[in-house]
């Protein structure tokens, strides 16, 4: 969520127009898939220049929102 809100603030949209499949460790180095509507790939690929803590990539439009409980399941990698 805190990633989410960041965005919001950048694009001037309200945090509920964005939406995701689940929630993430924030210890982790994880990646996570999200929707938001009606903002052009483009735009959010500028966002890189401004974000500190996380990166934007690996665009695609769709038809509906992302739901929780949509994710099929984990992968995970140990590092030791």
């Amino acid at each position: 969520m805190d990633s989410i809100n960041v965005l919001s603030k950048f694009l001037r949209l309200r945090p509920n127009l964005f939406s995701y499949m689940g929630t993430k460790d924030k210890r982790a180095i994880t990646v996570q898939e999200i929707a938001v509507l009606r903002i052009t790939a483009e735009r959010l690929s500028h966002l890189n220049k401004c974000l500190t803590n996380f990166k934007l990539g690996n665009f695609c439009y769709k038809n509906h929102p992302l739901k929780l409980g949509e994710l099929q399941g984990n992968r995970f990698t140990v590092v030791l």
